[in-house]
Parts: C-alpha cells; structure tokens; sequence
C-alpha cells in the first residue's frame, strides 16, 4: 500500500486535511527489521504498507480500496437476456481479504462471469501498484444438487504461468470454514479440536493437590476456551444435536476439571455447580446479542421487512424462488432470518461513529426545536431585562416551553441564563 497515493484517495473522498495531516505523520519514519532464528537484521524505513495491530488500518485500507469496491458497484444492466439469470458479480474486501460472489443456475456460468470479474480486479490492482497472491487462491462452489460437476478456472498471470484453481472440499474466510453445502460439519470439528486442546492446557495448569483455584480456571474457560469454539456461532449453529455433541464434550470436560469431579457425574448437576449454562443456551444468548447489532447496519443490507420496499444494496446471493405457501416453504429460514426474529425495526436504533444514542440535538427533532441564539443587549439594558423582556414574548404562546440552563459564563454584575430551546 503505497502511502502517497493513499493519501491522495483521502484527500479524493474529501477528508479534511487535518485528518490527511495526521495520517501522513502516523505513516512517517517508521522502520522495520527482519528475525530470523534470533538473530535481527538492520533496521531499515518502511516506504509501504500500513502496522498491522492499530484500530486505524483497517479503516485506511478500507479507503485504499473503495475505488475498486466501486466499480462493482457500477455494473450496467444486462440489455440481453441470459438463459442461466446470474446475478450480478459482488466483491467483500476485509483489509487485504476478497471475495468474488455470483450465483446462476449453471456453474459453468459462474465460472466465466467470476474469471471476468477476477482480471478486472487484477488489472486495478496493477494500476493501483499492487498484486494479488496468487498461491492463496481458492474457489468454492455452493449447491445441493448432485448433478452439479466441480469445475475449475484457469488463470493466466501476469508472470507468464498458468494456473488451475480447482474447487476445494472446504475454504476459509475470516476465520470461519464453509462446505460446499454449508452445513459447516468441518468447521465444528476444529472448533471442537481447538477446545480440547484449550481445555487440556488447563489440566496441565490445576489438579486436585496444587495450582489454579476453581475459580480460576472457570474464569479461563469462559474467556479463552469458549470464545474459540463459539467464534461467529449465529453464523453456523442451527440448534441441532449434531452440531452440539462434539463442542459438548468439550465443556463437559472443562466442567470435571473445574468441579474436580468424577467422570460418572451428570452434566446437568457440574452445570449447575459450575454456573455454566448448556451450550444451546450460551448460543442462544450470542444470537440475541448479534441481533441487537441489527439496529446499527443500514437498511439496505437487510431483509424486506426492514427496507419497507426499497431496493437492496446488494443483489441477493441466489435467484429468488417461486413459493407456492405450502408447509415446506414457511418452514425454511437462513440464519441471519432467524436472528432477524430476535429484534424489530421499530426498535431503537443508534447510528454508530456519530454519537451515543441518548445524544439528541435539534436535527433529531425538525419543527419542534428551534435554537435561538442569545443577541446582545443594548448599552442602556442589562441582561437580566434582556432575558425578562425575551421570557414574556415567548410566554404569549401556548405550544412553547421554556427550559433555563444555568451556564458556567459569568458576566461582570450577572449571572447570564440563557433558553436552551423552544418548542
């Protein structure tokens, strides 16, 4: 990431310079060395880039960004129909992650329509200075049918190779592992292996003569074993016991070391000794907690129920269906409807990065809030009949109401009270 043409995006998408200024600084004299096997190499500056750690990097390499994030934005309509109806290509960037979505009945179709949009990318990226790995490649395709084949792409790089990507049984994206009929079966097993592996750290750290307190390891368990399992849990727990029983047998092992019980005692009864709730309970409570997060995101991005009729960002990920109202077609549901159960458009919502929600200023309420600034008296009246005088003109209506504020400004012989607002 090339620091001059990052500030030149900032400055692009109008940021104030103040704020252009300052990053310009965070990105100046900075050095970086090399270690290997102990042994550190000589510092030198770094020309490119962004550290890696600081909250501000992701919203710097967000901006770097935008522009190819909007040109996917800008597709043109189809003027001619396609047999196959494919949706048009999307692309999610996280700082240095991609993804190029499309979805067709025929996966033949997604293929040419994502090699497409891959060398569009390919080429802004070496227009912007930069180039795509392309050892990290990876393509997944999202069907049930099972006449559905695997095809692949192949690429031909700028460094003169051609490359196959073939589909894979499972790919990874932020941390989360996805199938190609996303059931998620694979990523359960290495959360569950990551677990095990959590809890018999904590063996090694207590037993039933010496080291950690009980407290200690339930204290452990909650913050470093359970957020590894259940990490982005609304996105894959459906509630079945199938997904449950290995992730439970991991806490039910956690449970025996922290009540230094015996292994034949019921998991019901270390629940309640160790005040550890059942793990659909614990994923129930993540659920109710991503749901609130609903009321911060654009309407845009959600259901028809909170666009009220508007046209989504994005297009959907598959074709809409034709439903006829039977028994199966009310029974279907994704993850994210069913986090949609747990919350409402008409609850409150709060705009995040602007201010809290219980900050309201007149903008929030149009026509029933008007801020009079304070005029300044004349030679030959004081404030306090200024103030007076402005009291009784107000008092002849009845829709106002009057409000005093006692400020900390102070005149030479009077205290000024001024009317925060009218209404």
């Amino acid at each position: 990431m090339n620091h001059k043409r990052l500030l030149t995006v900032l400055r692009n998408k109008g940021i104030p310079l103040p704020l252009v200024k300052w990053v310009a600084s965070f990105l100046n004299e900075r050095q970086a060395a090399v270690c290997l096997d102990g042994i550190r190499g000589d510092m030198s500056e770094v020309q490119n880039g962004i550290p890696q750690g600081s909250p501000v990097s992701p919203i710097l390499a967000a901006y770097y960004t935008s522009d190819l994030l909007n040109l996917f934005c800008s597709n043109p309509a189809q003027s001619t129909p396609v047999p196959d109806k494919p949706t048009p290509v999307t692309i999610f960037m996280y700082v240095d992650d991609g993804k190029l979505t499309v979805s067709s009945r025929s996966l033949e179709t997604n293929i040419i329509y994502l090699k497409s949009a891959y060398n569009k990318v390919d080429e802004w990226l070496y227009q912007a200075g930069l180039s795509p790995d392309y050892m990290k490649r990876e393509l997944m395709h999202y069907t049930r049918r099972r006449k559905d084949g695997s095809p692949s792409i192949t690429f031909d790089d700028r460094d003169g190779e051609r490359q196959v990507v073939s589909p894979q049984a499972h790919v990874r994206w932020l941390g989360v592992h996805f199938d190609r009929k996303l059931f998620f079966t694979h990523h359960i097993k290495l959360a569950a292996a990551k677990g095990a592996n959590a809890v018999c750290s904590l063996a090694m750290l207590a037993n039933t003569v010496r080291g950690l307190h009980q407290k200690q390891i339930r204290h452990l368990y909650i913050s470093c074993v359970l957020p590894k399992m259940l990490y982005a849990a609304p996105i894959w727990a459906n509630g079945k016991a199938n997904q449950l029983k290995p992730l439970a047998k991991v806490q039910r092992r956690a449970l025996i070391l922290i009540c230094a019980a015996f292994r034949t005692t019921s998991t019901e009864a270390l629940e309640i000794e160790a005040s550890l709730p059942p793990l659909h309970l614990r994923i129930k409570q993540l659920n109710m907690q991503y749901a609130i997060r609903f009321n911060r995101l654009p309407f845009q991005q959600l259901s028809n129920n909170w666009r009220k009729g508007k046209k989504p960002k994005l297009p959907p990920p598959l074709p809409p269906k034709r439903f006829n109202n039977s028994t199966a077609d009310n029974k279907r549901s994704t993850p994210l409807m069913e986090l949609e159960k747990l919350t409402s458009p008409t609850h409150e919502r709060s705009k995040p990065f602007h201010s809290p929600p219980w900050r309201k200023t007149a903008s929030s309420f149009p026509n029933r809030v008007h801020i009079v600034p304070h005029s300044t008296p004349d030679t030959d009246t004081t404030p306090a009949q200024s103030h007076n005088t402005f009291l009784n003109e107000i008092k002849l209506s009845p829709q106002n109401v009057i409000a005093l504020m006692e400020l900390s400004l102070k005149c030479t012989k009077y205290r000024n009270f001024l009317p925060s607002g009218t209404s």
